[in-house]
């Protein structure tokens, strides 16, 4: 898993403007803790706290594994922003893609 890791430093101080100027522009949260936010309260106070986060810095989130309505309509009234899953669609060859949307 990827991680960002910010470092605080002069004894216990972090510079705020590195803090609020993290360079990312979507937080994406993995199958593994949407698999059981309907199911685990641990998952949902995790997931609903990720979402929480991404709205409070203004960045859209997106929720993926998404296989049922009941976890779409959760992530949905936690905030959650986009979606991304087996409810929605199977995985498909890139090649559909470029047919569909060809670069001029």
């Amino acid at each position: 898993m990827d991680t960002i890791t910010h470092s605080i430093t002069q004894a216990g101080q972090s510079d705020r403007t590195d803090t609020v100027q993290l360079p990312l522009s979507e937080v994406k949260i993995d199958q593994m803790f949407i698999r059981d936010v309907t199911t685990s309260e641990e998952a949902r106070r995790l997931v609903e706290s990720i979402i929480a986060m991404g709205q409070a810095l203004k960045i859209p989130i997106t929720a993926e594994g998404i296989e049922n309505a009941e976890t779409f309509e959760m992530l949905k009234g936690f905030g959650c922003t986009n979606a991304q899953g087996f409810l929605f669609g199977r995985p498909f060859p890139v090649q559909i893609v470029n047919d569909a949307c060809p670069v001029p």
